[in-house]
């Protein structure tokens, strides 16, 4: 629910928390977690294409507020996006809010990526539990066989690391949901049967992402 002027010292202490971060754009707006009274939302609409984005999670109590999950979302990589990656992301992420009877117990949470790992290919990272440990398997958002070609080709440091999930103008929820949750099991097999761990599968991401071929630096850094 939307916050008002008039709310308790919580919301109020949220809010000078919110109105003190000179990142935030103009016309965000707080809203409080229903069955959570001390974790509130901020929200922002896209002023093209007229959506709601959660900005920020945050947990506040009497003294401190903290921002949850890595939850920042960066409106600059929001504004930058095309209407065709703007609407198949936003599809993607919508549908992966909902769990349903289908949905693996493994399977934790979908996290957007920050500015720079957007900038080279990433676009999330799903975590997952395996046995008593987590983590975080990152993927990217194709719409065509295409562009999953193309995908490939540029990033080959990625193969067996960042998972390739397609969502098209025909997917539905439940095929996006099961799409992701195919190709992120695959990882979760290999190290459930000896063939990967845990240990190694970071190592091949933190390996796969700081190598990046000189062109993709330098175009990187032309779009900042």
């Amino acid at each position: 629910m939307t916050v008002d002027e008039d709310d308790d010292f919580l919301a109020r202490n949220v809010k000078m928390w919110a109105l003190s971060q000179s990142d935030l754009p103009i016309g965000w707006r707080l809203t409080r977690n229903v069955t959570s009274p001390n974790c509130y939302k901020i929200k922002w609409k896209h002023p093209v294409f007229g959506v709601d984005f959660s900005l920020l999670s945050l947990r506040v109590n009497d003294e401190t507020v903290s921002i949850l999950d890595d939850s920042r979302v960066r409106v600059e990589e929001l504004l930058r996006m095309s209407p065709d990656g703007f609407s198949r992301e936003l599809k993607f992420f919508n549908a992966l809010e909902t769990r349903t009877e289908q949905t693996p117990r493994w399977f934790v949470k979908i996290l957007r990526s920050g500015s720079f790992l957007d900038k080279i290919g990433v676009d999330g990272f799903a975590q997952i539990c395996i046995r008593d440990e987590k983590l975080k398997i990152p993927f990217q958002i194709k719409s065509s066989r295409t562009g999953t070609r193309k995908f490939i080709a540029k990033y080959p440091q990625y193969k067996d690391v960042v998972q390739l999930v397609r969502v098209d103008d025909r997917s539905t929820d439940e095929v996006i949901r099961q799409r992701l949750y195919s190709v992120i099991g695959t990882v979760r097999r290999r190290i459930t049967t000896g063939s990967l761990t845990v240990q190694s599968f970071k190592i091949l991401i933190t390996e796969s992402l700081q190598y990046q071929p000189k062109k993709t630096l330098e175009s990187s850094k032309r779009e900042e």
